[in-house]
């Protein structure tokens, strides 16, 4: 009876998400904010669940999602970007909900004197050198896509996918970068390197759209919960973005 009635309060909570096992993805830089915050919460209402947490770009997280490995995937898209360099459609199993748009900030080496005030503009940059991301799977990088839209290619003196060796190169003079708000906000690592954040003008935003990747028809409960959580977390994370645009 005892055994019966153990059985019968765990299939209870498995049903109602109270217990369980919710296998989430996400990208590195929401890996620093955006996640944590909400799996603060989550964790707090449902000790019980068992978390398996891999991060990934997005590139190598839909794949898992599709293959039931994941539940849940926090991924990016560049939401306007050269038609030259935009995804094919979206698979149908799949479901994308926006969090928010995040803002990339220009990181400016020390010795660079602007031809003018306010945000810099992509043009004139063309001689100067970058350092730019790896880009994702087959898809050209950020820093690659802007500049073409602006008539050339980039000086890419170093790609590097963490935003600290990018901080880092730039405080040393190598070249600029572009660094997405939730990389600066935890820590403030470009105060801290004496780096100078400016906004850039260009004809397509440098921004990335967040958004969540679910798989349709996938029963388990938690899949809601860390969703709410996560756009919980989206807002919080949103305010502070624009609380360091305001400050630059």
């Amino acid at each position: 009876m005892g055994l019966m009635a153990q059985a019968e309060t765990e299939t209870r909570e498995l049903g109602t998400g109270a217990a369980g096992q919710l296998n989430l993805g996400f990208f590195a830089s929401a890996g620093l904010q955006l996640v944590p915050n909400a799996l603060s919460r989550f964790i707090r209402e449902r000790p019980s669940v068992s978390l398996n947490l891999i991060q990934g770009q997005p590139f190598e997280l839909v794949p898992r999602l599709l293959s039931r490995e994941l539940d849940v995937a926090v991924v990016f898209s560049y939401s306007t970007s050269p038609k030259a360099y935009q995804r094919p459609g979206g698979n149908p199993a799949l479901r994308y909900e926006d969090l928010l748009h995040e803002s990339h900030f220009l990181a400016v080496p020390p010795s660079y004197r602007p031809m003018r005030r306010g945000p810099v503009n992509i043009s004139d940059l063309a001689e100067q050198p970058w350092i730019a991301t790896q880009g994702m799977e087959n898809e050209a990088a950020l820093v690659d896509r802007l500049c073409a839209t602006a008539g050339y290619s980039p000086r890419v003196r170093c790609r590097t996918d963490y935003y600290e060796v990018a901080l880092g190169m730039v405080s040393a003079d190598v070249g600029f970068a572009l660094i997405p708000g939730m990389s600066l906000i935890p820590w403030s690592l470009a105060q801290t390197r004496g780096i100078r954040l400016s906004k850039l003008t260009t004809t397509h935003p440098a921004g990335r759209t967040i958004q969540i990747a679910t798989r349709a028809g996938n029963p388990n409960p938690l899949v809601d919960a860390i969703v709410a959580q996560l756009r919980h977390s989206a807002i919080e994370v949103g305010q502070e973005i624009e609380r360091l645009e305001t400050a630059i």
